[in-house]
């Protein structure tokens, strides 16, 4: 029987692809966005005609729903809708998610604050919330999966990014909270981190550090390019198969950084699994990092320097403002890295 999917984000960018590729996997997926822009965000966003390109290329085993992902209510239509239609739920994947910045912290509209932190980290929220009892009521033994889209900025302060780090982080805490609290269930949690991703939001990302184009994050990738969605995606829809379930039996949480680590093209495994699962991360995973938690040992990770070009940022602005003292500003003058999806 084909496992069924609810997919967030799924008009473009990571949520697209991922809706493709899970219906090329087998999958029935129900594609969820809220085809609408938000007032307080200065760049569009999905819409109505986007998520039907996508429901078109994916299949008849797609079907397109408008729904707000931080909506509960939406959001709890969209899984009964699953499970009456489908016959349940076997996996969400939180991939909604907007960008604001370009001004130091306080100085960010609260406004664009809050929508940031709500679709960001309030989408993966509702999507908990309204998705796992849904998973929970497969019969034993279950296979289901709890999906978010993080970022490498959940574990790196980008100046001038702050909300957008923060919910992000808040992605990584509450997915590692839920495989806690999942453990023994059958279901897992896992959070994929990717790096600068060809997408709306690094094309908004380029604008507020007033970049002329989003390639210019390529140059600090490991791999010198920037990341395709679709490879994103297959990160994902290896996750969210038979085959991960070992991930959870033996594993917290799996963080994957797509732009750390100085090993490119190589899986670089910190602890071990069975050699066919290692063998399928490797062609889901090329150019990645893939950092497995146990879970009862979380260690810090270990950042190193990739000695890539980096960019330079506008820190005379806060240092206008006050932010940094005028005998102990050197530091801050330093280049940059800066890495989202």
């Amino acid at each position: 029987m084909a496992r069924v999917a609810i997919v967030t984000g799924a008009a473009r960018g990571i949520g697209a692809a991922t809706t493709i590729a899970l219906t090329a996997a087998g999958c029935e997926v129900l594609a969820v966005d809220a085809c609408a822009d938000r007032p307080s965000i200065p760049y569009p966003q999905g819409s109505r005609d986007e998520l039907d390109a996508v429901v078109t290329a994916a299949g008849p085993n797609a079907r397109a729903l408008a729904a707000d992902a931080t909506d509960i209510d939406a959001m709890a239509d969209v899984v009964s809708c699953a499970e009456r239609e489908h016959g349940g739920l076997d996996v969400i994947v939180a991939a909604a998610g907007l960008i604001a910045g370009g001004v130091p912290q306080w100085e960010l509209a609260r406004e664009q604050e809050r929508a940031v932190l709500d679709v960001c980290l309030g989408g993966a929220l509702v999507a908990s919330r309204v998705a796992i009892p849904a998973l929970l009521r497969r019969p034993q033994p279950r296979r289901g999966r709890y999906l978010a889209v993080a970022s490498a900025a959940a574990t790196r302060g980008l100046p001038m990014l702050a909300a957008y780090c923060a919910a992000k982080a808040g992605v990584v805490g509450l997915v590692r909270a839920l495989a806690a609290e999942l453990r023994g269930t059958g279901i897992t949690a896992n959070a994929v981190s990717p790096g600068s991703t060809r997408t709306a939001t690094l094309d908004e990302s380029a604008r507020l550090y007033g970049l002329a184009s989003a390639e210019q994050f390529g140059g600090q990738q490991p791999i010198e390019r920037l990341l395709e969605p679709e490879e994103v995606a297959a990160a994902l829809v290896f996750l969210a198969g038979e085959h991960a379930g070992n991930l959870y039996d033996r594993f917290q949480h799996v963080l994957v950084n797509t732009n750390r680590g100085d090993r490119v093209g190589a899986l670089d495994v910190q602890i071990g699994i069975d050699r066919a699962a290692r063998q399928q991360f490797a062609g889901a995973f090329l150019g990645m990092r893939l950092e497995l938690v146990p879970a009862r040992r979380q260690p810090k990770p270990q950042v190193k320097a990739l000695g890539v070009d980096r960019l330079q940022f506008p820190f005379e602005r806060i240092r206008s403002a006050g932010a940094v003292a005028s005998g102990k500003a050197g530091h801050a003058r330093q280049r940059h890295r800066v890495n989202f999806s």
